[in-house]
């Protein structure tokens, strides 16, 4: 069983040959066991995604709670009045998260809505685009932007897959690169994508102290269905 675990999870992180790749097809199809198996691994895998951002965002907010709630250091009586006046100005900029702070607070990838790998995909073409939603879904991102950019030689036109892979980009740090793909994606104004680029460009601005492209980029997102509440919150923070 133990081996079985593996050959699955190799799977979905990207590690196996094409005739391994091939023997696994062969088997979901075939075994009804193998096939739950399987299925259930790809769910938790789903699930430690969906649970380790949500930890993320506990851990940030719980530390912040805990800054707020240290009582401020008064001074002892017969301190100048110009000391305790430069201590509270001190101790309210050191109550305001950093701006790397807000950046892992806010930052999370982008749910896979768009591709569901088949194991009917054949070709290159297909196996590349196949492996590469694969790997980002199993959070391999730096394997995942390789094939992206695979696929996207022969696919250039393809946002969604240069969407993902600015995700993977952003994801290894690589702002610079990921910044191209989205500014590309943003000023397309297709639906989904361009909002969610904006979004991503203003917290690489905040990651790179660029905050007034940022304050910028998170007021057009003011309107947004979707990103409506977490940029006027992150604007807030921001002042």
């Amino acid at each position: 069983m133990e081996e079985v675990d593996i050959f699955i999870r190799d799977y979905f992180n990207g590690q196996l040959s094409e005739e391994e790749a091939r023997q696994f097809q062969e088997k979901y199809d075939l075994d009804p066991a193998f096939r739950k198996e399987v299925d259930l691994v790809e769910a938790e895998i789903a699930g430690i995604r969906a649970h380790g951002r949500e930890a993320l965002k506990m851990k940030f907010s719980q530390w912040d709670e805990e800054k707020i709630s240290v009582p401020f250091p008064y001074l002892k009586i017969g301190i100048a009045a110009s000391v305790l006046l430069a201590l509270v100005f001190v101790g309210k900029w050191a109550l305001k998260p950093n701006h790397e702070d807000l950046f892992v607070a806010y930052y999370e990838p982008y749910e896979n809505f768009e591709y569901t790998p088949t194991r009917d995909d054949s070709g290159e073409l297909a196996n590349h685009k196949e492996k590469a939603f694969t790997l980002y879904d199993a959070a391999n991102y730096d394997e995942a932007a390789a094939y992206f950019s695979q696929y996207l030689k022969q696919s250039p036109d393809d946002l969604s897959a240069l969407f993902f892979r600015a995700i993977c980009l952003m994801d290894l740090g690589d702002f610079e690169l990921a910044k191209t793909d989205f500014n590309q994606i943003e000023k397309q104004q297709i639906p989904y994508y361009s909002e969610a680029a904006l979004w991503y460009l203003s917290l690489i601005d905040i990651r790179q102290g660029q905050i007034e492209s940022a304050k910028n980029r998170l007021g057009k997102l003011k309107s947004s269905k979707d990103y409506q509440s977490k940029s006027t919150e992150l604007l807030d923070k921001l002042d």
